[in-house]
């Protein structure tokens, strides 16, 4: 019974050591799911800049309705025969950042030096450069 004891423990001792190192850390696991949400919003940003004449969304209507909605090449959300672009973005709203939890958009002229410190938006984008980034982490805000 002794034996039996000692193998059960040695099992148990094998296993605390080994499972932490197969089991992927939660911050790795969100930078990843941060960089391809930021890669697929900026390349669905860049796609829209390229089918409406080097025009960002944003300018000539609302972000969000201009990514997840038809357009015509002037930006014109609708629907019909000239409303041939997007959407852009599947669903009502622009994916969650999984730093803050949120998937709302402070939309800005200029991009700030750092995410605002309060983390109530999911992600900032700047209208004159097509610039996105995620908020919410300063070490983050520069990806």
């Amino acid at each position: 019974m002794i034996e039996g004891l000692i193998a059960v423990a040695l099992i148990a001792l094998l296993a605390v050591t080994v499972l932490p190192q197969l089991h992927p850390d939660a911050a790795t696991g969100q930078d990843e799911q941060l960089r391809e949400r930021l890669y697929v919003l900026r390349g669905q940003i860049e796609l829209y800049r390229v089918q409406h004449d080097n025009t960002l969304p944003g300018v000539t209507g609302p972000l969000l309705d201009q990514l997840t909605r038809r357009t015509d090449r002037a930006g014109n959300v609708g629907e019909g025969g000239d409303h041939v672009f997007g959407p852009y973005l599947v669903g009502d709203a622009f994916p969650e950042n999984p730093l803050t939890g949120r998937s709302d958009v402070l939309v800005v002229d200029k991009m700030p030096s750092a995410p605002p410190a309060d983390a109530a938006h999911g992600w900032i984008y700047e209208t004159t450069t097509g610039d996105l980034r995620a908020a919410g982490d300063a070490d983050r805000f520069a990806w």
